[in-house]
């Protein structure tokens, strides 16, 4: 008999913490390197990093970039589990955990690659597909792995598929040693950080799911 905290497995509470602190952790730096980089490729345009420079320079004194970016990154995963915390008791915090969540775990990181790398022009291209062909060019099959991620991150929340573990593992383990090897043969050897992030952020993802479907889609109390 598993041990109950307020009628909820404690493994589910577990489950359910270590997803909202990984996905804390990994999905506001994912989205201020994403806007840092832009404002590289356009020096027109300030970054998020920029902007609270300039706010503190204006009461003390401006600080390093690097400060600067991990107060920023540091405040914001700090306001997001809080943010998290505090709405758990809603049947939409669950949706947006298992969903949302979960496709920014597992796909986040290469979308955002499609995002830096192609700002401002999708439009032109007229389709998604088309948009990663040309981003991921001349590993073109890269757009297939992205869009086989995603095909995988739906079929586990809906069919849960696959229904071992360790094979679920393995398709991991698979996919960001892809995405190892594509930044470690791009000229971006500061985002090495992230396929490690995302594969213990996917694997925090699913262990909730599966804790989740265990035992009903129930809300969690705090």
């Amino acid at each position: 008999m598993p041990e109950m905290i307020d009628g909820v497995p404690q493994s589910r509470k577990r489950a359910l913490l270590l997803h909202q602190i990984a996905f804390s952790i990994y999905f506001p730096l994912l989205l201020i390197t994403a806007d840092a980089v832009r404002s590289i490729q356009h020096p027109a345009g300030k970054s998020w990093v920029d902007d609270l420079q300039w706010l503190i320079a204006g009461a003390w004194h401006a600080p390093s970039y690097r400060f600067a970016f991990c107060l920023l990154w540091a405040t914001s995963t700090i306001t997001l589990f809080l943010c998290l915390r505090m709405l758990v008791r809603l049947s939409f915090s669950d949706v947006f955990l298992r969903t949302f969540a979960g496709i920014i775990a597992v796909a986040g990181f290469p979308l955002t690659v499609v995002y830096i790398s192609f700002p401002g022009y999708l439009h032109m291209l007229g389709s998604f597909p088309r948009a990663l062909l040309y981003v991921f060019a001349p590993h073109r099959w890269l757009a297939v792995e992205v869009i086989a991620s995603l095909a995988c991150s739906f079929l586990f929340l809906f069919l849960k598929w696959p229904s071992k573990a360790l094979w679920g593992l393995l398709l991991l383990c698979l996919h960001f040693a892809i995405w190892t090897w594509f930044v470690l043969i791009g000229d971006e050897r500061s985002l090495i950080v992230f396929p490690p992030l995302s594969f213990l952020a996917s694997l925090a993802w699913g262990l909730y799911v599966r804790q989740a479907e265990a035992g009903g889609r129930d809300t969690f109390s705090l």
